[in-house]
């Protein structure tokens, strides 16, 4: 083999693992990360969950979805939501505009109680 089709193969492995690790990145992993991340965060608050394998990640158009998702702490209610999701944009935030262009949240089911002490919790979740 010439050394130019050498130089050609290694530049065309180059470009491809590049794309690969692009789609991967792009397409695949921020849906499981975010679903890791929400996954610790709640179980780290103690906060009982279902439904955190609705969250899904769009980069590509620039959208957050999730619902339903169940939740409740020790022995209060459990809470529901229904669906819930933003649209966002990177260059509106470039523009000193908001990141998040859309927000919404619907079918939500929350019991909210003030305690004697004073403090607000919903299903169970200390504010």
């Amino acid at each position: 083999m010439s050394r130019r089709r050498r130089l050609a193969l290694r530049l065309g492995v180059a470009v491809a693992a590049t794309l690969l690790v692009f789609a991967l990145v792009v397409f695949v992993l921020p849906t499981p990360l975010a679903r890791y991340v929400i996954d610790t965060q709640l179980e780290r608050l103690g906060i009982q969950h279902d439904g955190i394998e609705t969250v899904r990640v769009d980069l590509w158009n620039s959208r957050v979805r999730a619902g339903p998702v169940r939740f409740r702490s020790g022995d209060a209610r459990e809470g529901q939501i229904g669906e819930t999701g933003f649209d966002y944009s990177f260059a509106a935030l470039v523009k000193g505009r908001a990141f998040v262009q859309i927000f919404y949240l619907r079918g939500v089911d929350l019991r909210v109680a003030r305690l004697a002490d004073g403090t607000i919790e919903i299903n169970g979740v200390n504010l």
